[in-house]
């Protein structure tokens, strides 16, 4: 039986989402989020990722958290934070600052 979180996304290329758009925040309701350490050949090393294993069909999927940490744990919720990387409409890669607030799936 897989741990099933709401999933909340604090960023935006890297800027923290202001305080008057939490009262609708980009959240995805009872996804299964994994860990894992992949080779990530721009960086030459091992790295951890985190990503979504099963995404809602109504919303788009986060992009995995590179260099993933964890940023904060209470029994309530837990924060992962890292970098995520976007395609910009030229073909060119960015990394930005990204952490995911992720509650326990309530139901």
């Amino acid at each position: 039986m897989a741990l099933l979180f709401d999933l909340i996304v604090t960023r935006e290329q890297g800027k923290v989402i202001p305080a008057w758009r939490h009262a609708f925040p980009v959240r995805l309701l009872g996804v299964s989020v994994i860990v894992e350490h992949v080779f990530e050949k721009q960086l030459a090393r091992y790295i951890s990722r985190a990503r979504v294993l099963n995404p809602p069909n109504d919303k788009p999927c986060p992009s995995p958290i590179w260099d993933a940490r964890l940023i904060d744990l209470t029994p309530d919720r837990l924060v992962v934070g890292g970098f995520e990387r976007v395609e910009d409409g030229i073909g060119v890669e960015r990394d930005y600052a990204q952490s995911w607030v992720l509650l326990p799936a309530k139901g």
